[in-house]
């Protein structure tokens, strides 16, 4: 009598689920920003006393302003997950040109319906949408792979890269740019060692609540980043295999959402 032994499916999450669960964290800040902080509580038109004064004579809007900051907080989450999934993407890829193609021509398509969802406007120059962060995270790391090396010279070089990315991530008011920049040197440089790389990115992530926030249009700020760390959970558990959803969604899935909670915001309420 033979036995037939099913061959035994890897545990854990592949990069297809990393990216489900980053996209539902999107989607949740998405929302949270475009209906329920700029609609429902009208943030995006007070400054920080009115809000402050419509948040103490009204038990209905601090709930509401609650459940905004609730969805802000884990909201973040989706940055080292989207920034994890790159520097995968990057490692894998059979032509980095074409990649980082896909990658601007998203932020350029996404730049519209970001500032309508955000901001109730087409062209709003003073925030730009989170994809340009990647954009930028894209040339960091065909720099970091172009000097590689252990030298002080490559060093040098490295650090630079990373502080012009900074300065750039600020000037350009991009969202969560210079979060991405600095989660991404966490990722990258510990990559084959997936303990260290976890465990710095987890360290560098919460470490983002102290930055500047020099774009979102509330009081809690950076310190979304809390519980951003919590992301790693995904990443710790991932399995190596490969993301099998189709490019389209990959990249039509961030534009579709906010056209869709702006379209909400615009006639729900």
């Amino acid at each position: 009598m033979s036995v037939r032994l099913t061959p035994r499916r890897n545990t854990g999450n592949s990069a297809q689920v990393i990216r489900i669960w980053a996209l539902l964290f999107l989607l949740v800040g998405v929302a949270g920003r475009a209906i329920v902080e700029n609609k429902i509580l009208g943030m995006a038109s007070m400054s920080f006393s009115q809000l402050n004064e419509a948040l103490s004579s009204s038990g209905d809007a601090m709930i509401k302003a609650t459940v905004g900051i609730v969805m802000k907080v884990v909201s973040a989450c989706a940055v080292p997950l989207f920034v994890f999934l790159l520097v995968e993407g990057v490692s894998h890829t059979s032509s980095y040109q074409n990649y980082f193609l896909r990658v601007f021509g998203l932020a350029v398509v996404s730049e519209i319906p970001y500032d309508l969802a955000m901001h109730g406007k087409m062209f709003y120059w003073y925030e730009q949408n989170p994809v340009f962060g990647l954009v930028i995270a894209m040339f960091m790391l065909y720099l970091f792979k172009n000097y590689a090396g252990k030298s002080l010279k490559n060093v040098l070089v490295k650090v630079l890269v990373v502080v012009v990315a900074t300065l750039w991530a600020r000037m350009l008011w991009i969202a969560e740019g210079v979060p991405i920049v600095l989660i991404l040197t966490a990722f990258w440089f510990p990559r084959k060692k997936r303990n260290i790389q976890i465990l710095v990115g987890a360290v560098v992530t919460c470490l983002c609540v102290i930055l500047p926030d020099g774009t979102s249009g509330t009081s809690i700020g950076s310190l979304k980043y809390l519980a951003a760390p919590m992301a790693c959970l995904f990443i710790h558990r991932y399995n190596g295999e490969p993301d099998e959803t189709s490019k389209l969604f990959r990249y039509a899935a961030y534009p579709v959402m906010l056209v869709i909670c702006w379209l909400i915001g615009m006639f729900a309420f």
